[in-house]
């Protein structure tokens, strides 16, 4: 009896030996491990943006709030509904999609980097008042991952940077004197998010995104020109928006 007992005892002992352990048996996330470059691809599909103009008027006509959905929808200026603003509201209201490169380092957690966005578009196309306008941004930024060897890693982000458009007005017409509207503003802003591997060295990127902008703008006139004006502040914009992106790592 009890040799069957050893015997038993014995052959349970080995077959549990041969089990891999839990640990052995959950698949690494390598996620962005012996990879350190980071190429991405990113848009903000939810967005609220406050606009006060002049920096603190508190009159109702230059304050104005927007919300929208969309892709591509990142946005110095979201709407075009801005009182009497007219076309200038229309020079901010961008949508952009980011292109970002980054170098990760300190166990491929922390990461430096820069999101670049340009756009080119045309308005009334076909009449004699149409323009087009140029615009972008550079964002470089500096990112910390959380949680390594998981599927999902959280993220903190900063990032300074600036941007700008020129707006070219092509109406010859004999009311017609505005012949370019620049733009430029600083931006800084703060985030955080997951970044979600569901293969190694590829992520899908959600976050979080607060920004502020100081927009400043100057107008330039058609030959003859009356004085052509001054840089001058614009206005404040504040930004939260919802990302969504997708980053490969290489």
């Amino acid at each position: 009896m009890l040799t069957k007992v050893s015997l038993l005892a014995t052959s349970f002992l080995f077959a549990f030996a041969l089990m891999p352990d839990e640990a052995a048996a959950a698949p690494k996330a390598k996620g962005a491990y012996g990879k350190p470059w980071r190429l991405h691809f990113e848009s903000e599909f939810f967005g609220l943006t406050h606009t006060n103009l002049d920096g603190g008027d508190v009159d109702v006509d230059d304050e104005w709030t927007s919300v929208g959905f969309g892709i591509g929808r990142q946005a110095l200026i979201d709407g075009t509904a801005a009182g009497g603003l007219g076309t200038f509201a229309v020079f901010y209201s961008r949508p952009i999609l980011s292109f970002g490169v980054g170098y990760a380092f300190s166990k491929e957690r922390a990461i430096v980097g820069a999101k670049v966005a340009l756009t080119v578009d045309g308005y009334d196309v076909g009449d004699s008042g149409h323009f087009t306008l140029v615009g972008g941004r550079f964002i470089p930024y500096f990112q910390w991952m959380f949680l390594p060897e998981r599927w999902a890693r959280p993220y903190v982000e900063v990032r300074v940077g600036f941007g700008g458009s020129a707006s070219i007005d092509d109406d010859e017409g004999p009311f017609d004197m505005a012949d370019a509207l620049h733009v430029i503003y600083p931006q800084v802003g703060f985030g955080g998010g997951v970044h979600l591997f569901p293969v190694d060295y590829f992520s899908i990127d959600l976050g979080l995104n607060f920004d502020y902008l100081a927009p400043h703008t100057r107008v330039t006139y058609r030959d003859p020109p009356p004085d052509n004006t001054e840089w001058d502040k614009y206005g404040d914009v504040i930004n939260f928006g919802v990302l969504l992106g997708a980053s490969v790592w290489f």
